[in-house]
């Protein structure tokens, strides 16, 4: 008796110090939110890379209408609460994106935005290891993604999750008519240990 009261205290220590994280698929009538946590993500993940003014632009109504068309059309989204707060978004898939020359059956993550207030505490670490294991149980051997190459906490992040940037791999990105130049991450979905 005394061990299990033992455990649930450190159970219930650790959810408090850690907080919970809970990953749930979106639905259209998570269009608002899922806008919110896309323009947000974009806007703390973006700042300083991207133009301020573009950044400032970028309108939640907008994407709200695009997300609830999207998901009502079948994209796969998925969002992070942390301790019951929305904190981060997830999309992944079959390529949408161009796939990388010597890629072959991979899913693509095409983004993955968590909020500021939320960096560092592993919520990153279990939409991406949410991701792989989908896209594995798909079929696919392999995922990969693009970033800007300029991105250096997105990279670093990618870096820490064993990504392997994909070599003469390289788009470029107009943003707001601008060019950024994005680089290719992948992994091998057999590799990765969830």
């Amino acid at each position: 008796m005394g061990r299990c009261l033992f455990r649930r205290r450190l159970r219930r220590q650790l959810r408090q110090e850690i907080g919970m994280i809970e990953i749930i698929k979106a639905t259209p009538e998570d269009a608002s939110l899922v806008a919110r946590l896309h323009v947000w993500g974009w806007r703390d993940g973006y700042a300083g890379l991207l133009p301020q003014a573009y950044l400032d632009s970028l309108s939640i109504a907008e994407r709200t209408e695009r997300w609830h068309k999207n998901l009502a059309d079948g994209s796969t989204l998925w969002i992070a609460n942390y301790d019951h707060e929305p904190a981060a978004i997830i999309g992944f898939g079959s390529p949408l994106n161009p796939v990388p020359a010597g890629l072959d059956n991979c899913g693509e993550i095409t983004m993955i935005y968590t909020l500021a207030k939320f960096y560092r505490r592993g919520i990153g670490e279990q939409l991406f290891n949410h991701a792989c294991t989908s896209l594995k149980d798909q079929g696919f051997k392999c995922c990969y993604l693009w970033c800007l190459e300029e991105n250096i906490k997105g990279r670093s992040f990618y870096d820490k999750m064993g990504g392997k940037i994909v070599p003469d791999a390289e788009e470029i990105a107009l943003i707001d008519g601008q060019p950024f130049k994005e680089i290719a991450y992948h992994w091998a979905l057999s590799s990765i240990i969830f």
